[in-house]
C-alpha cells in the first residue's frame, strides 16, 4: 500500500515538474522569435544548468506550479542567461584546445586562431567547426540510446523530457593535431605564422590554392579558397549536381584517412596575385549560380538559408518566392536571405585551364 501511494506521488511530482519544464520551454521559444536570425542561444536543458533559472527551481516545494512572476523574471532574463551560457561553453571549449595542444595557449586569443578548428565525432558530414558556429552544431546535444540513461535522476529526467543531452555531454567535440598541422600547413603557405594567424586575418588575405593531386587533364586545375580546402569532406551533392568524378577529387578523407578508397597526397599550391585576381570573382559567380539550383538537386537545400525576417529556413528559390509572396519585399536592395552558418555551405571547387603545353600538330 505504502508502495503504491509513493508511487502515485511520484508520479504527480513528475506531472508537476514536466508542467513547470513546458512553461520554461515555452517562453524560451517565443524569446527565440524575437532573436536575429542564424543568434545562437541554448536549449531549454541547457537553461536548467544555469544558477538563476536553478534557483527559481529549487525553491519550489513538490506541489508548487511556476507562477506568472517566476515567469516574468526567467523572461526578463534571457538575453543576461544567453550571455553567461556562451561564456561557459566558450570555457569549455578553449579547455578543448588547451588539453589539446602542447604549447600554453591564450584564452583571450585561442579561439580567434586559424588553425583552432573544431572536429565532430558524431558527424559524417561536418567535421571542421569554427567558434562560434560549433556552439550550434546538432550533434552536441542530440540523444542517443547510449546516453539516454546516463547521468544523476534529474539530469535524466530533463534528458528524457526535452529529448535532448546537455552540451558536449558525449564528447563529440574535439580537436586533432593532424587537423591543427593540416591548417598550419596551409597558413604557412599563405605567408603568415599559424601560432598567431587568425581567422580574420586568412579571410582578409584570402590566398587561393590549387590542389596538384587534384588536378584533372580535361577538367582543368582544382584551385580553391582555404576555407574549401579545410573542409575535410567535400560534398559533391550540394554544389556538384553531374560530375561524380569530383565527388573524390578533393576531400580530406582522401587525401589524409587511411579508411578511403582513394590515397592521394594533398599537395597545395599558393597561386599568384595574377592568378587569385582573376579567379576569386569567377568563384563568387560560381557559388552564387549554384546556391540557386533547385532543391531538389542535392541534399541540405531546404535548409541551406534563412529569412532574415520570419527565420523561414529553405533554398534560395524557395525563399525568393517567400519574400516576394509573404513579405512583398524585392531583393534587389536589401540582403533578406542569408546562409544559415550551422550547416555545410562553404566555398566551390573552381576548375581553371591547365597551363600553357606545346603540342605538335600530327602530319598524318
Amino acid at each position: 500500500m505504502k508502495s503504491a501511494k509513493a508511487k502515485r506521488l511520484e508520479s504527480l511530482y513528475l506531472g508537476i515538474a514536466g508542467k513547470r519544464l513546458n512553461d520554461l520551454k515555452a517562453i524560451r521559444n517565443a524569446w527565440i522569435e524575437s532573436l536575429p536570425a542564424n543568434s545562437i542561444y541554448p536549449t531549454c536543458s541547457e537553461l536548467m544548468r544555469l544558477p538563476f533559472v536553478q534557483n527559481i527551481f529549487d525553491n519550489l516545494t513538490k506541489e508548487d506550479k511556476l507562477t506568472e512572476a517566476h515567469l516574468e523574471s526567467i523572461r526578463l532574463a534571457l538575453d543576461d542567461l544567453n550571455v553567461e551560457w556562451q561564456e561557459n561553453i566558450k570555457n569549455e571549449l578553449i579547455e578543448i584546445v588547451s588539453s589539446s595542444s602542447e604549447d600554453t595557449v591564450d584564452p583571450e586569443t585561442a579561439l580567434d586562431l586559424a588553425t583552432t578548428f573544431f572536429a565532430c565525432t558524431t558527424c559524417y558530414r561536418l567535421r571542421f567547426l569554427r567558434y562560434p558556429n560549433v556552439i550550434m552544431h546538432k550533434c552536441t546535444t542530440t540523444l542517443d540510446w547510449q546516453s539516454s540513461n546516463e547521468g544523476d535522476k534529474q539530469t535524466r529526467f530533463l534528458r528524457n523530457h526535452f529529448k535532448e543531452t546537455l552540451w558536449n555531454t558525449k564528447k563529440d567535440i574535439v580537436i586533432r593535431p593532424e587537423h591543427t598541422a593540416f591548417v598550419a600547413e596551409l597558413v604557412r603557405l599563405a605567408g603568415l605564422d599559424p601560432k598567431t594567424a587568425t581567422v580574420q586575418e586568412m579571410d582578409a588575405l584570402d590566398p587561393i590554392f590549387e590542389c596538384v593531386s587534384c588536378n584533372h587533364f580535361l577538367q582543368g586545375r582544382a584551385t580553391m579558397t582555404w576555407k574549401t580546402a579545410v573542409c575535410p569532406l567535400f560534398i559533391p551533392l550540394v554544389f556538384l549536381t553531374d560530375a561524380l568524378s569530383d565527388k573524390l577529387l578533393h576531400c580530406f578523407m582522401a587525401h589524409r584517412e587511411s579508411g578511403s578508397a582513394v590515397h592521394t597526397k594533398f599537395e597545395p599550391i599558393l597561386l599568384a596575385d595574377s592568378e587569385a585576381t582573376v579567379i576569386r570573382p569567377r568563384m563568387k559567380e560560381e557559388n552564387e549560380r549554384r546556391l540557386r539550383v533547385p532543391k531538389e538537386d542535392y541534399y541540405p537545400r531546404d535548409r541551406l538559408m534563412v529569412c532574415v525576417r520570419c527565420k523561414k529556413t529553405g533554398g534560395f528559390l524557395d525563399l525568393w518566392r517567400h519574400m516576394k509572396e509573404a513579405w512583398v519585399i524585392s531583393l534587389s536592395s536589401i540582403p533578406h536571405i542569408l546562409i544559415s552558418p550551422f550547416f555545410f555551405a562553404e566555398g566551390i571547387i573552381l576548375r581553371t585551364r591547365q597551363r600553357k603545353i606545346s603540342f605538335l600538330r600530327s602530319i598524318r
